[in-house]
């Protein structure tokens, strides 16, 4: 079928150069660019195919092509033959090919084409611009795709084990409707039951135009309460991780909060929230605010809260030594702990120590006084028992012994025992009771002006690193002890600080 007169627009920019040189580059233009002819049909509707016709024996080399109806493009265009871009298998020839698309609208009109070698890959070539060539051309029909005026589900949010209706209606011309892969009918309902999230997809198809809708039916499973099973413990204010299970759980309305609840001492303290939680772990930090020591700890998982896990708190609590005071006799009693230390009197510098728990003794303990220091006492924390005496065996001159007891365990547990030491004797404990220090002046350093301060590790049963022996001193009886960050021991001695800080584990 004829299809009219075309109109061609050529764009050859001037260049610089002799009259032979521009002579071969407008040959060289013409042999590499396509001449259209017609169009064929030359009216159509929505969806149909055309064809725009091109001169015979002239081939495309290179460069793009361009098809618009009064200024709006063309869908699908290919050139049959050029292998720059492919069409359909069953086409051939050296046409170009376009569909006309729903936004062409009915009536008459320019379909122009532009082959276009500018800003492409044919070097010297795209710098001679493109092509332009103009068809009347009639949109006979402008056909429209479906209308999805709805597609919902009753209920877009279930628990699993129910049920929920999807419902859809479908308007216009339709060749075919489907939900997901199953055709449906244009308007319906449809009763599902999922056992997991899903989302529908419908699909409604006319011609060439087709409409998409999608649903989600979002499905909550019941939530397994959390459990805890053990703890990776922490000093306060450090890493701190609880192991379980249960621990994160997710439901439509997104992801449920995990956080541990730390109680002490019958406080409980605000959630502390692990905004990565896993199925089996979660990571916080300890309260600053807690203390090294007995604690338990819940995990709780959007609503639902886990049985309390019992921990210890570790580290030792932080602030000063207290010091004790040596009892040579009477009865005193060991703050509220029911703890009373008694010295009584025997021949001559001998001295009897007791420790009570009410009427029940817990230890007894002789001794004998000296010049020096000497006496009973029970810790700042009334856990243990300590005697200093002097040392009575022949030919070892003012020389004391330190016995360190816990009264927890039974007087049988020695915590310290020394029974070496120079005059001067002190004894502090920290603020838990956890950890010991002692001063004496060191005779094997040279005696008076010479101080041994030592460290003791009253829960492990050990001794701390501490400062060297041979200390000078002129204020000798000055000393005092911190711990810092529930680990950190320093010392402060004569006036000054004696290195450190020590650490107790």
């Amino acid at each position: 079928m004829s299809l009219g007169q075309s109109k061609i627009i050529k764009n050859y920019p001037l260049s610089i150069g002799l009259n032979t040189i521009w002579l071969l580059m407008v040959v060289l233009i013409s042999g590499c660019s396509t001449v259209f002819t017609s169009v064929e049909p030359n009216s159509g509707a929505t969806c149909d195919i055309i064809e725009v016709q091109r001169e015979e024996g002239r081939r495309h080399r290179c460069g793009i092509h361009m098809v618009e109806f009064d200024g709006r493009p063309a869908e699908g265009i290919c050139l049959e033959g050029s292998g720059l871009s492919s069409c359909s298998p069953e086409r051939s020839g050296d046409d170009l090919i376009f569909t006309i698309p729903e936004s062409w609208p009915e009536g008459s009109g320019t379909l122009s084409v532009e082959q276009s070698i500018r800003g492409t890959g044919c070097a010297l070539l795209g710098t001679f611009g493109s092509d332009r060539y103009e068809f009347p051309f009639t949109v006979t029909e402008q056909r429209r795709s479906p209308v999805i005026t709805s597609f919902t589900a009753d209920d877009p949010t279930i628990t699993a084990g129910d049920s929920t209706t999807l419902r859809w209606n479908v308007t216009g011309t339709t060749t075919s409707v489907q939900l997901d892969a199953g055709a449906v009918p244009a308007s319906g309902t449809r009763t599902i039951t999922p056992d997991s999230t899903q989302t529908y997809r419908l699909t409604a198809e006319n011609d060439c135009l087709s409409s998409f809708g999608s649903v989600t039916v979002c499905v909550n499973t019941p939530q397994a309460a959390p459990v805890l099973t053990s703890v990776d413990s922490a000093r306060p204010g450090g890493a701190f991780r609880a192991n379980g299970r249960n621990l994160t759980y997710n439901s439509c309305a997104g992801a449920a909060s995990s956080s541990l609840v730390f109680t002490q001492g019958g406080t409980t303290l605000p959630a502390v929230v692990d905004a990565s939680p896993g199925d089996r772990r979660m990571d916080v930090t300890l309260p600053a605010a807690m203390m090294p020591g007995d604690a338990t700890v819940a995990a709780r998982v959007g609503t639902m809260t886990s049985e309390p896990f019992a921990f210890t708190v570790e580290g030792r609590r932080d602030g000063d030594f207290r010091p004790v005071t040596l009892r040579q006799s009477g009865t005193f009693p060991c703050g509220s702990s029911g703890r009373t230390l008694t010295v009584t009197s025997g021949s001559g510098s001998r001295r009897t120590a007791e420790f009570r728990q009410g009427s029940t003794t817990l230890a007894s303990f002789n001794f004998d006084i000296g010049t020096g220091p000497s006496g009973a006492a029970v810790s700042p924390g009334c856990e243990h028992a300590v005697v200093v005496g002097q040392n009575t065996t022949p030919g070892t001159g003012d020389v004391y012994s330190l016995n360190i007891y816990d009264l927890e365990d039974g007087p049988s547990l020695s915590r310290v025992r020394q029974t070496n030491l120079g005059t001067g004797v002190q004894v502090l404990f920290s603020q838990d009771d956890s950890v010991a220090l002692y001063k004496a002046q060191d005779n094997s350093a040279g005696g008076a002006g010479f101080a041994a301060i030592s460290l003791h590790d009253m829960e492990r049963r050990r001794a701390i690193s501490g400062p060297a022996p041979g200390i000078t001193c002129s204020m000798c009886n000055s000393i005092n002890a911190n711990i810092t960050m529930f680990n950190d021991i320093n010392v402060i001695f004569d006036g000054r600080s004696l290195g450190g800080p020590y650490p107790i584990e």
